[in-house]
């Protein structure tokens, strides 16, 4: 699926300036829900974003499924939308397979080249697909995928 350049910024900034997802549970309701969280820097640039994640069992569905993904940060267009997008993408997600998109999307940065079935699997981050082309782009762009690998990492893995 090739995305237009101009529809993709409009997304872009579309999800900027809306935000989904943002805002952190004061930490000890964090807790009671037995959320886990990252925070991230992006040393070149000074953007930060800070994920709080949450895991449900269900049956059948090994690790469980993210059931909560808050955020906040402060820094550029591109890392505030990449943020809001994943608000929207992960919830509802099996947790075995966010390394899998993680991984997906990382390569459709570095590569500028979204993955066959990208519309499916990325939804609206597929517009973020030109953003590497500058490293320093990129770099924003991955920032709170980070911290979702880091926060599922700190998550024991339900069985």
């Amino acid at each position: 699926m090739s995305l237009d350049r101009q529809l993709a910024a409009a997304l872009v900034g579309q999800h900027a300036r809306a935000r989904v997802g943002s805002g952190l549970l004061p930490d000890a309701q964090a807790r009671l829900l037995g959320l886990t969280s990252s925070h991230q820097r992006n040393r070149g640039c000074n953007d930060e974003i800070t994920v709080q994640l949450g895991l449900s069992a269900t049956p059948g569905v090994r690790g469980g499924v993210v059931s909560s993904y808050h955020w906040d940060g402060h820094g550029c267009l591109l890392s505030q939308a990449s943020a809001s997008m994943l608000a929207e993408l992960v919830p509802g997600i099996a947790a075995s397979a966010i390394p899998a998109l993680i991984g997906h999307f990382r390569a459709m940065i570095r590569t500028h080249i979204a993955p066959a079935g990208g519309a499916d699997e990325l939804g609206d981050a597929l517009a973020l697909v030109d953003a590497g082309r500058l490293p320093i782009r990129g770099t924003c762009t991955l920032l709170a995928w980070h911290a979702l690998e880091d926060a599922l990492s700190e998550i024991p893995q339900l069985v």
